[in-house]
């Protein structure tokens, strides 16, 4: 009978996980500026073209500064909500 209750309590457990994790697909709302470039509710990866890059995260979710060009390699920056960086590396910018 123990074996019986752990197990109905562990899905449990496990269901009520699942159901309150968000959709990470979910494109951020807001805007996302890369130097001279608006991108209007960002969900991916954005190149940067020149440096240094003035970077502006006015959306929803958190953006990130790799250093590679697919949003790749290392992550130089991070950037939450009203955050903005003056990139002296990185190629891309990804938000998800």
């Amino acid at each position: 009978m123990r074996r019986v209750a752990a197990r109905g309590g562990a899905i449990a457990m496990v269901g009520m996980l699942v159901m309150g994790v968000p959709a990470t697909a979910e494109a951020a709302r807001g805007v996302l500026i890369v130097n001279d470039r608006i991108y209007y509710n960002p969900s991916g990866c954005f190149a940067i073209d020149d440096l240094p890059a003035y970077v502006f995260n006015d959306t929803s979710h958190v953006a990130f500064i790799h250093e590679g060009s697919k949003c790749d390699v290392d992550i130089n920056a991070v950037l939450l909500l009203g955050q903005m960086e003056i990139a002296k590396s990185g190629k891309s910018v990804f938000v998800g």
